[in-house]
């Protein structure tokens, strides 16, 4: 049976506040509530479509809503945010194809003119780029590559939020390449981010973020001295989503440490707090984890049951890889149980999904390397542009300088020559 990825990522982020603390949900509520029609309401839509995930709001809903705002106001940027906003909805339903188009649609909406008066979208824009770039799973030094582009773009903004985030690609990039060192590295920089920021919401991240990093290299005195400043946060957070996390990468902790029975405690309340306070990507999550801890703990028939349930969902919603985690998960029970007829038909299924998922991402790689290519060549065509008119500026102040030295050197001969006339006379 595969294992459920250990790390999950944050893709919680937003391109447009210029304050340091990151408001709560309640407080961005009331000001869309009071706000008139204007770019500030779309921002703050955009917002919420964000973190409302976090905290138990329909962000599809805000995001529909910012989406219809930004058009009817001719809003470019803010629109083109909505999209790539969107982007990362698909992609954490592991739609990687829908996630380019959307990528695509958003470059072409707001081209890239100037760099450094576009950073806080394009950091926004490569975060996106590098979400994709994890979903297609063959180039991993593009994912890296994509993280820190976003991260160097954001850092530019005075948007700690967006920065966090980038923060966290980074880390998961290293993780994705199994660089554990690295991304301990990096993880202890985004904390030390986050202390001098004083973010609340900012900080558990981090704290997630390092303690993950910690147990991915196997470090789980560490790990778990993150994960308890991380759940000391969570009260403070008042989010379903983080209290979720917190418990789902409890239960995946304590079945690496083969306590089966806590895990599937940890597992048990994760998938309650799902089922009535996340949408139904994380209830699948929850499901294929709790099948987990069950096979793990040798009770096949109720392993089955949850994998069945989160096998439904998954063939609801179209998700390929749930789909085919769990043909991998019955395979492994059936195959414990004597069933070996079953077994077999759930191995033949996972392996016609393998290679439909492949074949997807051949598919739609042309695509990505299209947006990659067209966004680098254009930051290219920016620098040098930038280049030609420093050289210019430089060229024109050499000429003035010059200038202006021949006609002080003139009037001085000038000077001089009527000196001496009348000192002739």
């Amino acid at each position: 049976m595969r294992f459920f990825p250990l790390l999950l990522l944050m893709m919680l982020f937003t391109g447009f506040s210029m304050t340091g603390q990151t408001p709560h949900v309640d407080e961005l509520l009331q000001q869309v509530k009071n706000r008139p029609d204007d770019s500030t309401k779309v921002a703050l839509l955009n917002r919420l479509s964000f973190l409302g995930n976090d905290y138990g709001l329909n962000a599809k809903e805000f995001n529909e809503k910012a989406l219809q705002l930004s058009s009817r106001l001719k809003l470019k940027k803010e629109k083109a945010k909505a999209i790539l906003i969107r982007s990362t909805f698909w992609a954490a339903e592991g739609k990687p194809d829908s996630v380019l188009i959307l990528i695509e649609e958003s470059q072409k909406m707001y081209p890239i003119k100037d760099a450094a008066k576009q950073a806080d979208y394009l950091g926004l824009f490569y975060f996106a780029v590098g979400m994709a770039s994890l979903h297609q799973g063959d180039s991993k030094d593009e994912v890296l590559q994509d993280f820190m582009t976003a991260l160097r773009f954001s850092l530019q903004t005075t948007d700690h939020y967006l920065i966090s985030v980038c923060y966290g690609g980074r880390s998961a990039a290293y993780d994705y390449l199994r660089l554990f060192d690295k991304s301990i590295e990096s993880a202890k920089e985004y904390v030390q981010f986050a202390e001098r920021v004083q973010d609340t919401l900012i900080l558990a991240k981090a704290y997630q973020s390092l303690g993950t990093a910690y147990q991915n290299a196997g470090n789980k005195n560490e790990a778990e001295t993150n994960y308890k400043k991380y759940e000391q946060l969570l009260p403070a957070l008042k989010s379903p989503y983080y209290t979720w996390l917190y418990k789902h990468n409890r239960a995946l902790a304590l079945a690496d440490e083969g306590k089966n029975k806590e895990a599937i405690q940890a597992a048990l309340d994760a998938l309650e707090i799902a089922k009535n306070k996340l949408p139904v990507e994380k209830w699948l999550a929850s499901y294929y984890m709790l099948g987990y801890c069950y096979l793990l703990n040798n009770e096949f028939q109720l392993s089955n049951k949850y994998i069945k349930i989160c096998q439904q969902l998954a063939d609801s919603i179209g998700s390929k890889e749930y789909q085919m985690n769990a043909a991998s998960g019955l395979a492994t029970n059936y195959a414990s149980l004597g069933e070996y007829k079953a077994a077999y038909e759930n191995i033949d299924k996972q392996l016609t999904l393998a290679n439909e998922i492949s074949s997807d991402k051949i598919k739609i790689n042309a695509n990505y390397l299209n947006i990659k290519y067209q966004s680098e060549k254009k930051e290219a065509q920016i620098k040098l542009q930038q280049a030609s008119i420093k050289q210019k500026n430089i060229v024109n102040t050499i000429l003035i300088g010059s200038a202006v030295a021949l006609l002080i050197i003139s009037l001085l001969s000038y000077r001089n020559y009527r000196n001496r006339q009348k000192l002739q006379q």
